[in-house]
């Protein structure tokens, strides 16, 4: 099959007029690598981003995040002079926007506790908070205005006790016109943290007890334990335990049943019982020597 002859006038060197749109793409390649652009439609949309009134103003120059990172990043606009001290105070609310255009969290709860009450939003209204706040944001000092907003929510609208008999809003308040701003913002609801269950072998000779040290990798890496098995949302069915603990840690709760082992289990150590205070046990792991040893005196209480 034959290659079509390329027009010389395809050629990027050809003296033919061509419109700006076709020459974008190639000097933005290499402007984002020079500069370390992560987003290259960050530019493109900065009035999508911003607004109008805004990129007028002000235009991207580079957004640089940590190695290896889409957050913690530093965006440098380039702002015309006469406007550096408006774009500086509005800089809580631009962030807001770059976050939500990324998809990050939201910033500065403050200012969403001050809406969310004057307006009453529900939490699924709440990602049009930056609009709003740019929308009733006067052209007169209006570093002065998202100043006082977050002055208002740190000080008066608190999320705790608000002082709404002192809050200069109150008469249009929809949060308070119900009767309970404190309702407001709606809390997030949390997902319910699951539980585990595991099994730990208690092997005892003459006063002594049977320790291991769990993997260097993991929860508890490196930490001396009693030998057990791997930890998983299936319920076991121990055979008659001798003790069953519970331990909360941050992404879940745990079970932990403690059942007579038939023998030292893994590569380990005699311990004994009068010294376990030095054995370096984690809380979870003394708990459990605890419940089995210390309710007969074995160990001190």
């Amino acid at each position: 099959m034959s290659k079509r002859k390329p027009n010389a006038e395809d050629s990027p060197r050809s003296c033919r007029p061509r419109a700006a749109g076709e020459l974008i793409g190639g000097i933005g390649d290499q402007s984002f690598k020079r500069f370390g652009f992560v987003q290259r439609s960050i530019v493109s949309r900065w009035v999508e981003i911003v607004g109008t009134r805004y990129s007028r103003v002000s235009s991207p120059e580079s957004i640089r995040f940590p190695a290896g990172k889409k957050s913690g990043g530093a965006l440098t606009l380039l702002v015309e002079g006469a406007h550096a001290p408006l774009i500086q105070h509005l800089t809580p609310l631009i962030i807001e926007r770059v976050n939500r255009f990324f998809g990050y969290a939201a910033v500065d709860t403050n200012v969403i506790r001050v809406i969310s009450r004057l307006d009453g939003l529900g939490r699924a209204a709440e990602a049009s908070i930056p609009d709003l706040v740019l929308a009733m944001t006067p052209a007169r000092h209006p570093g002065d205005f998202v100043q006082a907003l977050m002055d208002l929510g740190a000080t008066i609208c608190r999320p705790r006790n608000p002082r709404c008999a002192l809050c200069p809003l109150q008469g249009d308040c929809a949060a308070y016109a119900g009767g309970n701003p404190e309702a407001f913002p709606e809390p997030r609801q949390r997902k319910p943290r699951p539980h585990k269950h595991g099994i730990a072998y208690w092997t005892e000779r003459d006063g002594h007890v049977w320790l291991v040290r769990r993997p260097a990798k993991g929860l508890l890496g490196g930490m001396v334990a009693l030998p057990g098995t791997e930890w998983s949302e299936a319920q076991p069915a121990p055979p008659s335990h001798l003790a069953c603990v519970r331990h909360v840690f941050t992404h879940f709760s745990l079970d932990l049943h403690i059942v007579r082992g038939a023998g030292p289990a893994g590569e380990g150590w005699w311990h004994p019982l009068g010294e376990i205070d030095r054995a370096g046990l984690p809380t979870l792991y003394l708990k459990a020597v605890e419940a089995v040893a210390g309710s007969n005196g074995r160990i001190a209480a």
